[in-house]
């Protein structure tokens, strides 16, 4: 599977953080002209193509979140993507 596929899309910013906690290796946004894969995913850790780390941390009350220094930027960027998805006629409504 070359993209993730999403049923609702009505919470983007929840679905940015979906893709990046769920997302299997594989699975890609694209940022511009290029694309940004998934290359590696340990419990901890999720690797980017473009060479960024996302940490996983878990609070006391066990939630997760993502730590790193471009989170929000990666974060952006998939919102951006998954908007694209959603109004483009070859994978949109």
């Amino acid at each position: 599977m070359n993209h993730f596929s999403f049923n609702v899309m009505d919470n983007l910013w929840g679905e940015a953080h979906r893709f990046l906690l769920f997302g299997e290796v594989g699975h890609y946004y694209r940022t511009g002209d290029s694309y940004v894969h998934i290359v590696k995913r340990t419990p901890q850790r999720i690797y980017l193509s473009n060479g960024s780390v996302v940490s996983l941390g878990k609070s006391k009350s066990g939630f997760f979140y993502f730590k790193g220094n471009k989170v929000n930027q990666i974060l952006r960027d998939i919102e951006g993507y998954l908007l694209f998805l959603k109004h483009d006629p070859l994978f949109g409504k």
